[in-house]
């Protein structure tokens, strides 16, 4: 069966889409920075008191993963300034993996939920938690498909914008010489 993705023209169906696309990054950007910020400071205050442990791994792996966020969203504003498609498909391509990450971490995330339910058999806070994992995580995944399907939009745009020009020359005045006998 062939499925052909929509060709979206406006981000959020007002905006045009290179400057929607440009705002939501500008935003991830000033968003990536503080957080990176925030992780960083409150690592090197528990990391200056203590010897490293593995429970300070993952927040320097979380740490790790915005500074390659951070470039690779640095990459993408770049492409979007240019109009280069080639930044922007790196861009793309990056997106997908992350969304694919999302995805797998989502369901790791669903199942220890539900293994921690049939563990425990905590009903209200386990179901609670099973709710708010699946309902957040939907949410993020049907947002990064919004956002892949404007990135690929913007990298068609591009890659179709040809400088094709049709010229007229039925209106061309045509100039004719005749031979008046004197």
């Amino acid at each position: 069966m062939y499925f052909e993705m929509p060709n979206i023209t406006k981000c959020c169906f007002c905006i045009p889409l290179r400057y929607g696309l440009l705002a939501w990054a500008y935003f991830k950007l000033a968003w990536c920075i503080f957080l990176t910020t925030m992780i960083s400071i409150k690592l090197g205050m528990t990391l200056s008191a203590k010897h490293f442990s593995l429970e300070y791994s993952i927040p320097l792996l979380y740490c790790l993963s915005l500074v390659i966020e951070l470039i690779i969203t640095i990459i993408f504003i770049i492409g979007a300034h240019k109009k280069n498609p080639k930044l922007l498909r790196v861009y793309y391509i990056y997106a997908m993996v992350f969304l694919g990450i999302i995805f797998l971490l989502c369901l790791l995330a669903l199942g220890l939920a539900i293994f921690e339910y049939i563990m425990q058999m905590r009903f209200s806070y386990i179901l609670q938690n099973i709710y708010e994992t699946s309902i957040f995580g939907t949410g993020v995944i049907l947002f990064n498909l919004y956002l892949l399907s404007l990135v690929r939009s913007e990298i068609l745009k591009l890659e179709n914008n040809t400088q094709f020009s049709f010229q007229n020359i039925q209106n061309e005045p045509t100039c004719t010489m005749e031979k008046i006998d004197v």
